[in-house]
């Protein structure tokens, strides 16, 4: 699987990525345990806030140096690419202000006993994520399970490998072990090799109905967790809605006018790869 940066104004090839060799696999796998092991009993917390809130800092630094890497990856526009740094950043600042609060245990009070709910670290985590949102897809689902204890291993989408690895290094360079951010170029047969191994604990997909059914597959037949985010689909089914069932005109309802003037600038966000862009403004108020 050629994991390649294809600059999209000059169809010139800027980087090509090694393939991950088994090997190398194993190695993410046993660092990744390893530190699960070391934080599943909550310990390490405040290191990791420290962590996330250096990520954060150094994100705001390199803001254009980053959004850069995400333009020439996938041909996003420099204004939106910074903007998604930005983004990111707010997610550091976000989940370490809130970690003691959302890590707390939940005291149950009942007439038969009392009891409480304890929040811990899961495991070894397996992330694929795609090209429409370099840093974003990665920082959304990496910092709030890092924060609480779950190392991750990352499949990136193979046209922008460039953003996907900065990102890793961003984490290093934070202060995180080795081991807490793994980005692998690796194929879908070693994604679903990694999902059965016993050290995996769950597995989360953004992307494709291919990639959303190799990666359910393989995480039902080993009975691991899973999240599943499948744009394609979401996008085709609003668009069949959108043009009416039962007869319906979208365009004779005149509670939608005040959406006509959005529209064709959502439609064109991220090339028509923004799932939410469309159906969270537009679903429902079309219908």
């Amino acid at each position: 699987m050629a994991y390649q940066t294809i600059n999209p104004y000059t169809n010139e090839v800027e980087h090509t990525y090694a393939d991950t060799t088994p090997e190398e696999v194993e190695k993410a796998l046993s660092l990744a345990h390893g530190l699960y092991l070391k934080w599943h009993d909550g310990s390490g917390l405040e290191e990791r806030k420290a962590v996330i809130t250096k990520l954060g800092t150094l994100l705001r630094e390199r803001r254009t140096e980053m959004a850069e890497l995400m333009t020439r990856d996938m041909g996003k526009l420099i204004g939106e690419a910074e903007g998604e740094v930005d983004l990111c950043a707010s997610f550091c600042d976000y989940y370490v202000e809130h970690a003691n609060e959302f890590l707390a245990p939940k005291p149950i009070y009942t007439t038969s006993g009392n009891a409480f709910i304890l929040k811990q670290s899961l495991g070894v985590l397996m992330a694929v994520e795609p090209w429409n949102f370099p840093f974003y897809q990665i920082a959304r689902v990496f910092i709030p399970n890092f924060i609480v204890g779950n190392p991750m291993l990352l499949k990136d989408a193979a046209n922008c490998p460039t953003s996907a690895q900065a990102f890793a290094d961003l984490v290093l360079e934070a202060g995180a072990p080795e081991g807490s951010l793994t980005n692998l170029f690796v194929s879908y047969d070693q994604v679903s090799e990694i999902i059965a191994d016993p050290r995996v604990a769950g597995a989360c997909l953004t992307g494709s109905e291919r990639g959303g059914r190799s990666v359910a597959t393989e995480a039902a037949k080993s009975l691991k967790k899973s999240t599943l985010n499948w744009v394609e689909r979401r996008l085709r089914c609003f668009g069949r809605r959108r043009h009416g069932q039962a007869g319906r005109n979208p365009a004779a309802n005149p509670s939608v006018q005040r959406w006509a003037s959005m529209y064709f600038l959502q439609a064109l966000h991220r090339s028509g790869k923004a799932g939410s862009a469309i159906c969270e403004h537009l679903k429902g108020r079309l219908l």
